[in-house]
């Protein structure tokens, strides 16, 4: 076993805490069921949160993965970096330790602007990371992938800023069919 494969267990580690600490929130809320306020937005944003951790835990254990080829202990930080990131992003996205009275769409209110901000840094280091580089390395990176790419990153910016709610379901949702949707075809 190489320094890539003991990288990716650890990442697949920090996945499942992230998967545990977002299953645990989630029971939280159910426990209150009766009295939460509930409301769509935050969970999506959770789905999404959830989509993007498969999907990137799926990529790194891909066999074609050009991670994996040359693999350093200095690029070990970057996919350990973008991994925590995804885990604080999936965090903020339903509360801690909700409250029986808990508003979720108080609470989205509240801590959207770090939902997209975490999301939005973490999609870029993943674009850096899987196509940016690879492009200057010369290695083939289909067309699709560059307007994909910008959507991702736009959908990602203009919530932090555009405090629409439409739009805030529009983006999450927009993202869920970018990001996650594709990956429900792809084979492994």
């Amino acid at each position: 076993m190489g320094l890539y494969e003991y990288v990716v267990g650890l990442m697949t580690i920090v996945s499942g805490l992230a998967l545990t600490e977002i299953a645990l929130r989630l029971s939280r809320l159910i426990e209150h069921r009766r009295t939460v306020r509930w409301d769509a937005l935050p969970l999506l944003c959770a789905l999404l949160g959830i989509g993007t951790l498969v999907v990137s835990w799926s990529n790194a254990w891909h066999p074609d993965n050009a991670m994996a080829a040359g693999f350093t202990v200095g690029a070990f930080m970057i996919p350990l970096f973008a991994n925590l990131m995804l885990y604080m992003t999936i965090a903020t996205t339903l509360p801690s330790d909700p409250a029986p009275d808990t508003d979720l769409r108080a609470f989205y209110d509240t801590h959207n602007a770090t939902f997209w901000s975490l999301f939005t840094l973490t999609m870029a280091q993943f674009i850096v990371r899987v196509i940016v580089i690879p492009a200057f390395r010369g290695e083939p990176v289909p067309l699709w992938v560059w307007p994909t790419s910008a959507a991702v990153l736009g959908l990602g910016i203009a919530p932090i800023f555009w405090r629409n709610r439409l739009f805030h379901y529009l983006a999450t949702i927009g993202m869920i069919l970018l990001i996650v949707g594709p990956a429900l075809f792809t084979e492994f």
